[in-house]
């Protein structure tokens, strides 16, 4: 009876440790998910019961399980490699400070076996279910209270809470060794004040680092919509600007045609095309002036037009879709990241192009930007770009080839758990 609970309290604790990271992080690939969790889940129990088998109480098998995390988290999660550490970091120390603390609780009460394995029982079943619930608990404020846009987070950043994380996690394994010695014989209480310090330090860090970087997140997404408006309100007074020369342009247009009109009427043909070769030597450059139902985007793709225009390249803009769907930021980091890596690029080409889609799908909206290139050099942003795309349950592709680099942003309506079914939407091909 005893082995069969530790088996289901094996798998339980399992269950429970997988859809915590995968709440947290989300699937790499969102297909088969109950399949991946059920994977997730009897790989870890399976672990956890063979370290058992081989000695119930000991540090070692802490490692272990978290490295077992740590593959999963690679191979099968979203997210950042620091912020996994991190976070495998926190849930090791959840764990065994839950269990730590509880048996130095209830340590009296406990009755082992002749292997020093704990006797099944009303109190152990209790127990374990309050590690459990105290746990989901934890990982509930963990989930709910994390970061917004961790790729406004540098690695910098989360190597410093890695390495304090590491500093204290190691002094809370050395003190449960000494707990897990002295289990079946005496309970020695400085240790455990010592433990709940420990954790309180790493509690505090993490909830400061949280709530500091959402701050400066939040201040950073100000400042750059803030910008955006900027530009919004030049690009409007450039417009307006354009507007008066046009209609200076359209009065001189008008008294040399009326001059024209009146040479043609005099039947002096060849003196018409005189002054047509000679005085009206007039080029006119295409002005864009674009909708899109996004402020912030109109704004960005006119004054991307504008700098192409200024450089001399030949920019073309198909905006058939609406991206009033889009989170102002989150348009503006997009946008700005894909029109400026395409002006830079074509600028490197001896025949520069650019241009740029938007178009509707079934379920989202796709953005297209493209542009010849000489030689390939891609900025970082291209990064955030991709990180938005995920966080849209949405794809980024980027393909150069025949001197002509094309990057596919699909994003889909809102920011749901569903994956884009629709790839056929979100392909590198016009």
């Amino acid at each position: 009876m005893s082995n069969a609970f530790e088996l289901i309290a094996n798998i339980l604790e399992a269950a429970i440790i997988a859809q915590f990271f995968l709440r947290y992080f989300g699937l790499k690939n969102k297909n088969n998910k109950i399949l991946k969790f059920i994977i997730m889940t009897i790989i870890y129990a399976s672990v956890v019961t063979v370290c058992n088998m081989y000695t119930y109480f000991s540090v070692h098998e802490e490692y272990i399980i978290d490295i077992t995390i740590f593959v999963f988290a690679i191979v099968l999660l979203k997210g950042r490699v620091l912020e996994k550490i991190l976070l495998i970091f926190i849930n090791s120390i959840l764990l065994s400070t839950i269990g730590v603390l509880l048996m130095g609780a209830f340590g009296n009460f406990i009755v082992y076996d002749a292997n020093g394995y704990p006797e099944f029982g009303v109190l152990r079943v209790a127990l374990v279910v309050l590690a459990k619930v105290i746990y989901i608990i934890c990982t509930e404020l963990i989930i709910h209270n994390k970061i917004e846009d961790s790729q406004y987070v540098s690695n910098t950043v989360y190597l410093k809470l890695n390495a304090a994380m590491i500093i204290t996690a190691v002094a809370e394994l050395f003190l449960m060794d000494i707990v897990y010695m002295s289990a079946k014989s005496s309970s020695i209480v400085s240790v455990y004040f010592v433990i709940v310090a420990l954790v309180a330090v790493d509690a505090i860090l993490y909830t400061l680092f949280v709530n500091l970087t959402n701050t400066s997140i939040n201040l950073i997404k100000e400042e750059v919509k803030n910008a955006a408006y900027e530009s919004e309100k030049k690009i409007i007074e450039n417009m307006h600007e354009i507007n008066k020369q046009t209609m200076i342009v359209r009065h001189d247009m008008k008294s040399k045609l009326t001059y024209i009109m009146f040479k043609l009427d005099e039947g002096d043909i060849k003196g018409a095309e005189k002054f047509i070769s000679e005085e009206l030597d007039v080029e006119l450059s295409d002005v864009n002036i674009i909708s899109t139902g996004n402020r912030i985007a109109d704004a960005i793709l006119n004054m991307h037009a504008e700098t192409a225009r200024k450089q001399g390249i030949p920019f073309r803009m198909n905006i058939t879709g609406n991206l009033g769907m889009v989170n102002e930021v989150d348009i503006t980091i997009i946008l700005s990241n894909l029109l400026d890596c395409a002006l830079e690029l074509a600028g490197t080409s001896d025949v520069p192009y650019a241009g740029v889609d938007v178009k509707d799908t079934d379920n989202g909206i796709t953005i297209r930007a493209y542009s010849s290139y000489g030689e390939l050099k891609l900025n970082n942003g291209m990064l955030n770009v991709r990180n938005i795309a995920d966080r849209y349950n949405g794809t980024y592709e980027f393909e150069h080839r025949d001197g002509r680099c094309t990057a596919v942003v699909c994003l889909k309506n809102g920011e749901t758990d569903n994956v884009i079914q629709n790839r056929k939407a979100c392909t590198i091909a016009d």
